[in-house]
């Protein structure tokens, strides 16, 4: 995964909300969530700009660092 985390370090600055404000992240954590809880989560708290709940900050960050 170290595209994922070229693209976290080079947005590191932003809120984590606005970190995964990109579909194609999005897209690509996906295949790693459940489609039918995780990912429609994910998605509202990027389309209302809420604070993603720490469990998924977590689990990104994780994925984000083993690469």
């Amino acid at each position: 995964m170290p595209v994922l985390k070229t693209y976290m370090d080079r947005v590191r600055s932003l809120s984590f909300v606005k970190r995964i404000s990109d579909f194609p992240l999005l897209f690509f954590v996906a295949q790693f969530l459940d489609l039918a809880s995780d990912v429609p989560a994910l998605a509202k708290c990027v389309r209302l700009g809420f604070r993603v709940p720490e469990g998924y900050e977590l689990l990104i960050d994780y994925m984000t660092n083993t690469c």
